[in-house]
């Protein structure tokens, strides 16, 4: 990311404004916000002290805050955590699941049910239950494709259900997983955001 565009992200934070009063003045999105605060953190920005203290309270907002700018840059990607199903847990044949303690906002997982069937995979999205309203859902749908797609070995995918993909191609299971994972957390605070809004969470 431009180093401008970090230095000014950094500046309007400083004169106390939240991520998407930043993203409004430079007219740019809010994980492109997000994006330029874990620039600075690693670049060792002195000013991101108050990343520290964005754990306490804030007022009630439908987009994201401080205490989203914490999540994003204390946890940046949780897509470690994925990990393999036991066989005797699954009614497929392989299973690779990412789920946090935060799975309604960041559960993913990728299940290969039959190697010779058309569509052999499927990849379940937990967010979806919630996240029914414009611009979030299409932009966390057009996400959830685009990493799919991005694995090596598949060669389609589509929506089959509003929290199921099905998947065409051999791709490993553990690096499909992974992949939607990442796109679920670079939108996890505008997601988890949205369903406080919608008075789940």
């Amino acid at each position: 990311m431009p180093v401008d565009i970090v230095e000014q992200v950094m500046t309007l934070r400083d004169n106390g404004m939240d991520p998407p009063e930043i993203a409004r003045v430079l007219g740019i999105s809010v994980d492109e916000v997000l994006a330029a605060v874990v620039d600075a953190l690693r670049r060792g920005d002195p000013r991101l002290a108050w990343v520290a203290d964005a754990r306490q309270p804030t007022a009630p907002s439908p987009a994201p805050t401080a205490a989203a700018f914490d999540e994003a840059v204390a946890r940046p990607d949780m897509s470690d955590g994925v990990r393999r199903v036991p066989d005797d847990e699954i009614d497929g044949v392989e299973g690779w699941i990412r789920w946090p303690d935060e799975h309604e906002v960041r559960g993913v997982e990728a299940m290969l049910l039959d190697p010779d069937d058309e569509w052999p995979w499927t990849v379940t999205v937990s967010a979806f239950e919630f996240v029914r309203e414009e611009p979030i859902e299409s932009e966390a749908r057009e996400a959830v494709v685009a990493a799919i797609r991005s694995v090596s070995g598949v060669t389609a995918a589509a929506e089959e259900d509003r929290e199921v993909w099905v998947v065409q191609g051999k791709p490993s299971g553990q690096e499909l997983c992974r992949a939607v994972a990442e796109a679920v957390d670079r939108l996890a605070p505008r997601i988890r955001e949205h369903i406080r809004h919608l008075g789940y969470g």
